[in-house]
């Protein structure tokens, strides 16, 4: 992906072949104000410099909390990827739609175990608030949604971050074992009482990058380190046009509300079943990739096995539905008969498998205990 400012910027920028693509290696700075956590911005950011540790002040970013005992269908339904497969201590970049299937923001999730961080676009917080009182109040309020505004985020870029990661978990005198983090890993290390210093290993302009917020009050220390040779701050534009070239969107330039996540090159964030097929959840827009594109297959029907829970029950004649316990039609009954095996009424048939069991994992999915009516009778269901 080459950005529009690409031709304005590359006759200030060293290049680098990489992939068979020339990389820009430095950006000039449009602004040098200094930064609210101190220290100058530098006038040019050497990304792929393996002994420099680049430190970005993204204070503008803004950070939500969602939380509550529906916050993952709540964020499922929000987003393009699969909350489900988004496990503890994990984040991953993804994409809010509008109804009509354009990009609302392109965000980070992270998993932090009894909630979940949102971070947006700097220009979008306003209207990503709005977005989320909204869908939660369609939602009878049922999680809690607050800004993280007693925090400051930063980011490290370079081979040798994680170094000064362990700098500033010394200096914030936080009981550790050892700092190791996979990709799109996140930890959250307990400061005081009240707060954390949460950490999630990310790539942005297409190196190493730790995400780090940090308490407020706690901020001075990232003062400390800035002391070292190999530190230094760089600003938000060199940050923004050199994630761009590294082929990471950014709002407002490559992606916005006229751009679906197809024509942003963002397909592989659709969730896709475990043979391959690429399937679309019911998040909000959903409707409106699937006609424009109509190869992107919903979600099939899955063949089940189930029965009864009542060993007294007769084998339904007349009503051949699957249904919820709140009538919701799931799927159809093929065969129903009598097992002398296991003395109770059997039956196979096929269920939506979304609509049934609201995920696509297959290994949640065998872990469910799913009951579902037959003309009124209850049955057990398992997936085949």
């Amino acid at each position: 992906m080459r950005s529009n400012l690409y031709s304005t910027i590359k006759q200030s920028a060293a290049l680098k072949r990489i992939n068979n693509v020339n990389v820009p290696l430095y950006y000039k700075n449009i602004s040098s104000n200094k930064t609210d956590l101190g220290g100058e911005n530098t006038e040019l950011i050497n990304i792929y410099n393996n002994n420099l540790v680049n430190i970005v002040n993204r204070n503008h970013y803004s950070i939500f909390n969602i939380s509550g005992k529906t916050a993952r269908k709540f964020l499922n339904r929000l987003v393009l990827s699969d909350m489900n497969n988004l496990s503890e201590n994990k984040s991953f970049n993804t994409v809010m739609l509008n109804e009509h299937g354009g990009i609302k923001d392109y965000v980070t999730v992270c998993n932090l175990g009894n909630s979940f961080n949102m971070i947006t676009s700097p220009s979008n917080s306003l209207k990503i608030i709005r977005h989320l009182k909204h869908e939660n109040n369609e939602n009878n309020n049922i999680n809690e949604i607050t800004e993280q505004t007693k925090n400051e985020f930063i980011t490290l870029l370079g081979s040798n971050a994680y170094k000064s990661i362990n700098k500033l978990l010394s200096l914030m005198k936080i009981d550790y074992n050892s700092f190791n983090m996979k990709l799109f890993e996140t930890q959250m290390f307990k400061v005081n009482d009240d707060s954390n210093l949460i950490v999630t290993r990310n790539i942005n302009c297409g190196v190493n990058a730790y995400d780090v917020i940090i308490p407020t009050n706690k901020k001075y220390i990232v003062k400390k380190i800035q002391n070292d040779d190999n530190i230094r701050f760089v600003g938000d534009n060199a940050y923004n046009m050199a994630n761009v070239e590294a082929g990471h969107p950014i709002y407002g330039l490559d992606i916005d509300e006229n751009v679906n996540p197809i024509e942003a090159r963002l397909k592989w964030m659709i969730p896709k079943s475990s043979n391959g097929k690429t399937l679309i959840q019911d998040f909000i827009g959903s409707d409106h990739i699937y006609t424009k594109h109509g190869y992107i297959k919903r979600y099939p029907n899955v063949r089940v096995k189930m029965y009864s829970l009542d060993k007294n029950s007769s084998i339904p004649k007349k009503e051949k539905s699957i249904k919820s316990f709140d009538e919701k039609t799931l799927g159809y009954i093929t065969n129903v008969y009598y097992s002398l095996y296991s003395n109770k009424v059997s039956a196979y048939g096929y269920v939506n498998l979304m609509d049934t069991f609201e995920t696509t994992n297959i290994y949640n999915i065998r872990t469910m205990n799913k009951r579902v009516l037959i003309d009124g009778i209850v049955f057990h269901l398992e997936i085949m």
